[in-house]
């Protein structure tokens, strides 16, 4: 077997301590480390890569242009070996560890809600969730579940919608007071997810409309928590997954415009990554809850609807008294 050029894991996290604080004496309070320890480790990768990594300017180091490239490609590969060895000492202490990365929104407002009934049912497992990156690689292994958000379908993993395909229009009360005909909303500040580009021309054709040019550009958005802030101040009216805003539906901080929405293509997916390693009996089990935990809430919201509509017996009276 060839003999693989690693250096040391200890100059390895030193470094990105460094390069990502540009302090030697920030990143030694970090790794709880003497500054001397740290620098020195830092020589040491230099030496073993025969390349200058940093250079000193007032008020702090800063990475060369090859320090930034190598920080790039170093730092997903120590998040999975990180990820690999919480693994490993978990299943000695009993604990069936699934690493889960999400949007913080869904986490927040569907997710989270609904965990303690997995950890209820599974005490065994433990959840640990990663950090969402929009060009995250999979293949990496420091993921084994993600939920994304999108159209899908993506070439480094499998994927399947999983909620938030109705889309709901969401406006102040002062801003929806002025929509009486799904046309009122094209003369009106749009608000846009920039991956739900096609919300907007789903809009018009789930509706009948062709849209006209109404010189207000339409504002975009990377964060459907941000959106749905800026909707709620008045900034402009969107087309928001219901599953993240039912609490302000409910409070009335925000409201849906003559029950206008739209079944749109891009939604969050489960995904699970293209990978060697196969998937484990307790992130199968999660994923299955998962997918329970969603057939629940559509079913849910289906019952709501169901109720909501007047019953036509009673309606037959009314208009036959």
């Amino acid at each position: 077997m060839r003999r693989r050029l690693i250096p040391p894991t200890s100059a390895l996290v030193a470094f990105e301590a460094v390069a990502r604080r540009r302090s030697c004496s920030e990143a030694a309070a970090a790794l709880n480390l003497t500054q001397s320890a740290v620098s020195k480790q830092v020589r040491a990768l230099e030496d073993f890569l025969g390349r200058q990594l940093f250079v000193r300017v007032k008020g702090g180091l800063v990475p060369t242009a090859a320090a930034e490239r190598y920080l790039a490609d170093i730092g997903p590969l120590l998040d999975a070996l990180a990820g690999a060895s919480l693994r490993l000492a978990g299943e000695a202490h009993g604990r069936k560890i699934v690493v889960l990365r999400v949007l913080a929104v869904l986490g927040d407002r569907w997710l989270m809600p609904r965990l303690p009934r997995l950890l209820s049912a599974r005490p065994d497992i433990e959840i640990r969730f990663a950090t969402f990156l929009a060009h995250s690689d999979l293949q990496l292994g420091d993921a084994d579940i993600e939920i994304r958000y999108g159209p899908g379908p993506w070439t480094d993993a499998d994927c399947e919608p999983l909620i938030g395909q109705e889309q709901v229009l969401v406006a102040s009360p002062a801003m929806a007071a002025r929509i009486a005909t799904a046309r009122d909303c094209l003369s009106m500040p749009r608000l846009e997810h920039i991956q739900a580009r096609d919300a907007w021309r789903e809009f018009c054709a789930a509706h009948d409309l062709e849209e006209p040019y109404s010189g207000l550009p339409i504002q975009d958005y990377e964060m459907f928590h941000v959106m749905i802030r800026a909707a709620r101040v008045g900034l402009g009216i969107g087309l928001v997954p219901r599953c993240l805003i039912e609490e302000e539906l409910q409070t009335g901080t925000l409201v849906n415009p003559l029950g206008l929405s739209i079944t749109s293509r891009a939604c969050y997916q489960l995904v699970v990554p293209h990978r060697s390693r196969p998937t484990s009996a307790a992130s199968a089990f999660v994923m299955d809850w998962i997918r329970r935990e969603a057939r629940d809430w559509f079913q849910s919201r289906r019952n709501t609807m169901l109720a909501s509509q007047p019953n036509r017996s009673e309606m037959a009276a009314t208009a036959n008294p």
